[in-house]
């Protein structure tokens, strides 16, 4: 199997694969092996990269909210103890549901 355009030099997947094992996995490379990786999928396709990073982007901030809204509604569920009503309550556990 040859990658490539052709003119170019074929690649030997088994000395790719030797070439690699030699080489020391250090925690030190890893910052340059996800820079190296996202810039390949950046290259590979810009408009879908940009899309998966909005997504990851909001999906945290959705789950940053959840835990917020969830830590609102268990003070007031404690708050609310010693008055027995949950109507205070109420709309911040419809809101983690």
């Amino acid at each position: 199997m040859s990658y490539g355009s052709p003119g170019r030099d074929e690649i030997d997947e088994i000395d790719v694969l030797l070439e690699s094992q030699a080489q020391p996995r250090t925690v030190r490379g890893l910052p340059a092996l996800i820079r190296s990786s996202f810039a390949l999928v950046r290259e590979s396709a810009p408009s879908r990269f940009n899309a998966l990073i909005a997504l990851q982007l909001a999906s945290a901030g959705l789950s940053a909210l959840l835990v917020y809204l969830g830590k609102l509604a268990l003070d007031e569920l404690l708050d609310t103890s010693d008055a027995g009503s949950l109507s205070h309550a109420l709309p911040l556990l419809l809101a983690v549901v």
